[in-house]
Order: structure tokens, then C-alpha cells, then sequence
């Protein structure tokens, strides 16, 4: 696995790449597992399901309100009175996971 210690951006390629190499499958094969899984992560999760990966984390598909108070373009307060929600995708990492990070970037720090 090819790693870098200056926290630039992977994409999927990449990823595709690494997995395809480390399974000795062909990236075609690699990338339509690795989208299908995430695919099915997302249909759950839209699904208002919870999915736990063990060891990574835990997705959740969470109802927000919106803030009382919104500003427009010109900075006036508007009052949001229809009380209006919305959905959003939370994400929290396993406690291996972040102990992984946590161990990694003591390791980069010197």
C-alpha cells in the first residue's frame, strides 16, 4: 500500500488499484466490488438503516432541524417558521480506527 505522509487526496483509482494488486484480481473486478459495496452501504443507510463496519465505523442517516434563525444574502434575520428538517449521513469511526490514525500520526510527527 503505497502511503503518504503529506494527507493528500485518494480517489477511488487508487484505491481500485491497491485492492486489485493486494487480492490479485483485475481492477474491473476490484472496482465493481468495491462500488457495489458502496452502493449497497448507501442504499441502506437512505433506507434510515444503520450500518456498522467493524473495525471502520458506524454510517447512520440522522433528522436535523434547520436553525430557527437563517440569514439572507444581505445579512437580515429571516424567521424559519415552518420548523423544517432535514436528513443528513453521520459517520463515526470505530475505536480501531481511531487508534490506527492516532498511531500513524504520532509516527509522522518525527
Amino acid at each position: 500500500m503505497g502511503r503518504k505522509k503529506d494527507g493528500s487526496t485518494v480517489y477511488i483509482g487508487q484505491i481500485v488499484h491497491e485492492v486489485a494488486d493486494s487480492t490479485y484480481i483485475s481492477q474491473v473486478k476490484a472496482n465493481k466490488v468495491i462500488q457495489e459495496f458502496l452502493d449497497t452501504i448507501q442504499d441502506h443507510v437512505a433506507l434510515n438503516d444503520t450500518v456498522t463496519i467493524k473495525n471502520f465505523g458506524t454510517f447512520e442517516n440522522l433528522e436535523n432541524n434547520y436553525p430557527s434563525n437563517l440569514t439572507n444574502e444581505n445579512g437580515d434575520n429571516i424567521k424559519n417558521k415552518k420548523k423544517a428538517k432535514y436528513r443528513r449521513v453521520a459517520f463515526r469511526s470505530a475505536r480501531f480506527f481511531k487508534d490506527k490514525i492516532n498511531r500513524v500520526a504520532r509516527i509522522n510527527r518525527f
